[in-house]
This record gives structure tokens, sequence and C-alpha cells, in this order.
């Protein structure tokens, strides 16, 4: 990993709360059995596919966090759209009333 790679983890990193760099540093701890410190020359000793579990977990984290979906805001930009009003799940055995094949 490049030094502007691990840069960039680091700012994404410093982009949590106190609270979230504790838990993640908790998870990578018991991930990798030992303590792993966010600063350049400690990340360049790790090797490729553990950064890479880190970049992932980060990543993962930030998106949860600007990524939370809010109900009023997905109906607000819905609204006037025209929708589907049913949907059909299954198949049709032909033969079948409506009522037959939809169990009622």
């Amino acid at each position: 990993m490049h030094n502007s790679d691990l840069k960039l983890l680091i700012a994404q990193y410093e982009q949590l709360t106190i609270e979230e760099q504790r838990k993640i540093a908790t998870a990578l701890e018991r991930h990798f059995g030992r303590e792993i410190r966010f600063d350049e020359p400690e990340l360049a000793k790790l090797e490729a596919p553990d950064l890479a579990v880190i970049r992932s977990m980060i990543q993962g984290w930030l998106m949860t966090k600007q990524y939370v979906p809010n109900v009023k805001d997905a109906y607000e930009a819905l609204k006037g759209t025209e929708l589907p009003r049913k949907v059909s799940f299954g198949r049709r055995i032909r033969g079948e009333s409506d009522a037959e094949s939809s169990g009622d």
C-alpha cells in the first residue's frame, strides 16, 4: 500500500468518533491478536491482506453511518411516483382460478 493510501486510511479512521475508533481497535485487536495503531509507520509494516481487512472494516463503518435509511425522507422522495399496488410472487398452475392460486 502506498503512503497516500495509508494517509487515506488514517483520515477515514479519524472521521470516526473516539468511541467508534475504540470499537474498531478492539475488534481489530481480537482479529489480529495484537494492538493495531493507526499511524503510518505501524500500518506500513502490515501485509496487504491485513490492510484490506482494516480498510474494509473502516469503510463499512463509515458507509453504515452515512447511508442510514430514513423512512420519512424515502416517503417524500417517492411521493407522487406511480408504484405498483400489488406484487405477485410464485407461479400459477394452469387451470387454477385467481382465488385458488392466491390461497384464499
